[in-house]
């Protein structure tokens, strides 16, 4: 399946970052600041949204390759900020880059790829893992 869009897609979430999402949680020794993998999966999410509406009823994207830049720390109870924008798209591929800013500096940036798949079909095989 080729996939087009008609038009420039972008996405944008905003976030407080909590314990659940600290380095602390993801086992770091560093505590009270945003881990790299709450980074990551803030990006990723603010791209799958961004497009779900575009998408074909019934599927849904996955992400299969990231590129990050961590570039500063922000702290337990401040709020980040990332803007998605669908690049590019190739088959069933989609290509999107991410930045997250803190009151304007930018704390992360990122290329994403992600997959077009039936949501069915991943259903189906999840019980085998």
């Amino acid at each position: 399946m080729e996939i087009s869009f008609d038009k420039k897609i972008t996405g944008e979430q905003e976030m407080v970052v909590t314990e659940n999402n600290s380095a602390k949680y993801f086992g770091s020794e560093l505590d009270g600041i945003l881990g790299t993998p709450a980074l990551v999966g803030f990006m990723e999410t603010t791209a799958q949204k961004s497009v779900l509406k575009s998408l074909p009823p019934g599927y849904i994207t996955i992400g299969y390759e990231v590129s990050v830049n961590h570039l500063k720390i922000v702290k337990v109870g401040k709020t980040i900020k990332c803007i998605t924008e669908l690049i590019k798209t190739e088959g069933k591929k989609l290509f999107f880059k991410a930045i997250v800013t803190n009151n304007n500096d930018v704390i992360g940036e990122a290329t994403l790829s992600q997959y077009l798949v039936e949501a069915a079909k991943v259903k189906r095989i999840l019980p085998r893992f």
